[in-house]
C-alpha cells in the first residue's frame, strides 16, 4: 500500500511539473509577444480621444499630437496649454444629430428634428439638407475658430443609412460634408471625417484626416487606408479588441490606432 502511494504521489507531482511548464512556457510566449508588438508596432504620431470629461494637466503634459476633445466644454486655457505642449486641437460636435444637452440646442425647430438616435438617449437625427441646421453649424465652426481649435470633427453624417425620419440619401452626406468643409477651410480650420468609409473615394480631396472607430473589429480599415496614403492622419480607437489583435495591423496600415473606454473619459490605451 505505501508503495502503490508514492508511485501515485510521483505520477501526480510529474503532472503537475508538466502544468507548470506548460503555464510558464505559455506566460513567456505571451510576454515576448506583447513586447513584442509594444515596441515594433508603434505609431508614429500620437493622439487622445476624450469626450467626456476635459483633458488633465497631465495629460496635456503627455505632449500628445493629436487631441480630439469636445467643442463646447474645452476651455480656451486649456487649448492655449495644448498648443504650448506643440499639440493639434480637433474639436468635435456632432453635425447630423441634435443632442438635447448642447447650449444651443434650443435653436432647432421642430421641423428639422427627426427620430431618436438608437442607444443615445437624449439624442435626435436632424435633417442635414435644411438651411437652418446649416446656419447652427456655421456658428459652431465660429465658436471652434474662436476658442482656437485647429480642426473640427463633425459626427454623425451616417444618417443616409439610419431611420432618421426623413429621406436622406448618400448624396446629401456626401454634399454636407463638402460644404462643411469648405466652411471650415475658409476660417482655416482643419475637417475630420468621422467614419463613413463609404464616403472617403467622393470626399479624399475635401478632408485632411479622419476618426475611426472599431474598423479592426468590423473589418473596415482598408475604406481608409487611401487617406493615410495620401499623407492624411488616421485616427482610430477601437473599444473591445484588445492592442496585440490590432496595433500592427494599424501600423502597417499607416493608422495611430488605441483601446478606449466607450465612455471616452480617459480610458486610453494608446499603440504607442
Amino acid at each position: 500500500m505505501p508503495f502503490n502511494y508514492n508511485i501515485k504521489g510521483v505520477f501526480m507531482l510529474n503532472k503537475i511539473l508538466r502544468i507548470f511548464v506548460f503555464t510558464s512556457l505559455l506566460y513567456l510566449s505571451l510576454l515576448f509577444s506583447s513586447c513584442k508588438w509594444k515596441t515594433s508596432c508603434r505609431a508614429s504620431y500620437t493622439w487622445l480621444y476624450k469626450l467626456n470629461e476635459n483633458v488633465t494637466s497631465k495629460e496635456i503634459q503627455k505632449a500628445y499630437d493629436y487631441y480630439d476633445i469636445d467643442l463646447f466644454s474645452t476651455t480656451q486655457d486649456e487649448i492655449v496649454q495644448i498648443h504650448n505642449n506643440d499639440g493639434t486641437v480637433i474639436c468635435y460636435f456632432s453635425a447630423g444629430t441634435l443632442e438635447d444637452w448642447r447650449p444651443d440646442a434650443n435653436q432647432f425647430p421642430d421641423s428639422v428634428i427627426g427620430e431618436p438616435m438608437e442607444g443615445w438617449e437624449g439624442e435626435y437625427w436632424l435633417d442635414i439638407r435644411s438651411q437652418v441646421v446649416r446656419d447652427i453649424m456655421v456658428q459652431r465652426i465660429k465658436m471652434a475658430k474662436d476658442k482656437g481649435c485647429d480642426a473640427i470633427e463633425p459626427d454623425n453624417l451616417d444618417g443616409w443609412k439610419q431611420n432618421t425620419g426623413f429621406p436622406l440619401s448618400k448624396q446629401d452626406a456626401i454634399e454636407y460634408f463638402k460644404w462643411l468643409a469648405q466652411e471650415a477651410h475658409s476660417r482655416n480650420l482643419k475637417i475630420a471625417l468621422k467614419n463613413n468609409g463609404e464616403l472617403v473615394p467622393d470626399l479624399l480631396s475635401h478632408l485632411d484626416m479622419a476618426v475611426v472607430e472599431e474598423c479592426f473589429a468590423y473589418g473596415e480599415c482598408d475604406a481608409y487606408a487611401p487617406i493615410s496614403q495620401s499623407g492624411k492622419p488616421v485616427l482610430e480607437v477601437e473599444y473591445d479588441l484588445p492592442r496585440r489583435k490590432f496595433c500592427c495591423d494599424a501600423k502597417e496600415l499607416g493608422f495611430s490606432s488605441a483601446r478606449a473606454c466607450l465612455e471616452l473619459d480617459g480610458c486610453w490605451k494608446p499603440c504607442f
